[in-house]
């Protein structure tokens, strides 16, 4: 009976050891989840800037166009 308890106390040790190894994986997982979806939100706020910067520009060039139509028609 000495024995068998000791086997249990060895396996549940084993199990708990198990058990700790794969939390350990899911925090690792979860850790480089969170990084890169921080990396996607980067890149995206990146590209809403440009994307806004490019209609400024776009208005500003189609400010310019009537008045070098009008010249153009002028000539």
């Amino acid at each position: 009976m000495v024995t068998t308890a000791r086997d249990e106390v060895a396996l549940t040790a084993e199990a708990g050891q198990a058990a700790r190894s794969s939390v350990q994986d899911g925090v690792t997982a979860a850790e480089r989840a969170s990084s890169a979806m921080e990396g996607a939100l980067a890149a995206s706020e990146a590209m809403t800037s440009a994307i806004s910067t490019l209609g400024e520009r776009s208005e500003r060039i189609g400010g310019i166009v009537p008045p070098i139509t009008e010249i153009s028609d002028q000539t």
